[in-house]
C-alpha cells in the first residue's frame, strides 16, 4: 500500500485507499480475480490494480482499485479496463 500511495502522490493524484478499504474490495469481489475469476489463495495472491492507471491520471482510491491476480495484472499493464482485451468480465462499476 505504501509504494502505491507514494506513486499516486508523486503524480499529484488522490491517494486515500487504506487496509480496511482494500479488504472491502476483496469482499465485494468474493475474493476472486476480476479478470480470470479464480479464487485467491495463499498461492494465488491478489494484487492491487488501478482501473484507470496512474499514467492516465487514475488515483489510488477505493473507487479506482480492483483485485487482480498477478497474471491478469501483468497482462493488463497500463491499459484502462475498456482497453484491456483479456478475459475481463467485471462485476464492479468502472
Amino acid at each position: 500500500i505504501y509504494s502505491q500511495k507514494r506513486r499516486a502522490l508523486k503524480a499529484n493524484l488522490p491517494a486515500t485507499l487504506n487496509v480496511v478499504e482494500w479488504k472491502q474490495i476483496l469482499l465485494e469481489q468474493n475474493n476472486t480475480c476480476i479478470g480470470c475469476k479464480r479464487t485467491f489463495t495463499e498461492v494465488l495472491k491478489p494484487t492491487q490494480d488501478h482501473i484507470v492507471p496512474v499514467t492516465k491520471q487514475g488515483g489510488y482510491t477505493k473507487e479506482n482499485i480492483q483485485a487482480l491476480c498477478q497474471s491478469c495484472n501483468s497482462s493488463k499493464g497500463n491499459k484502462d479496463m475498456s482497453g484491456w482485451v483479456g478475459d475481463y468480465r467485471g462485476t464492479r462499476e468502472v
